[in-house]
């Protein structure tokens, strides 16, 4: 009598398959598939967590610096006008100085 042939599914060296198994198998795959998405999924999230947070740094780190520039540029500027304020009195200051001596050779003459 030949051996009866195996059930579906199955191999020789596997036990014999049952629909109800199949399905916790197929189930099981489906399961650990999903994991692995979520898996993934969470660590692409915390990638760009990490990223925002060092890009936030960099912005607060970016204001401060511009801040500081604002605040030279400002200085600069005020700089700047008073020293043109200065430099005008000082021309004004030698004009009359040379009106005045010019005054006083044309009164010595």
């Amino acid at each position: 009598i030949p051996p009866a042939p195996p059930a579906t599914g199955s191999s020789p060296s596997s036990p014999p398959t049952t629909p109800n198994g199949d399905a916790k198998r197929e189930r099981g795959r489906e399961r650990d598939a999903l994991d692995a998405l979520i898996n993934d999924r969470d660590h692409k999230i915390a990638l760009l967590e990490h990223d925002v947070r060092q890009h936030r740094a960099e912005l607060i780190a970016a204001r401060r610096d511009l801040d500081e520039v604002r605040l030279r540029m400002l200085e600069h500027a005020h700089l700047q006008s008073v020293e043109v304020s200065r430099r005008k009195r000082e021309a004004r200051a030698a004009s009359a100085r040379v009106k005045i001596y010019k005054r006083d050779m044309e009164d010595k003459e």
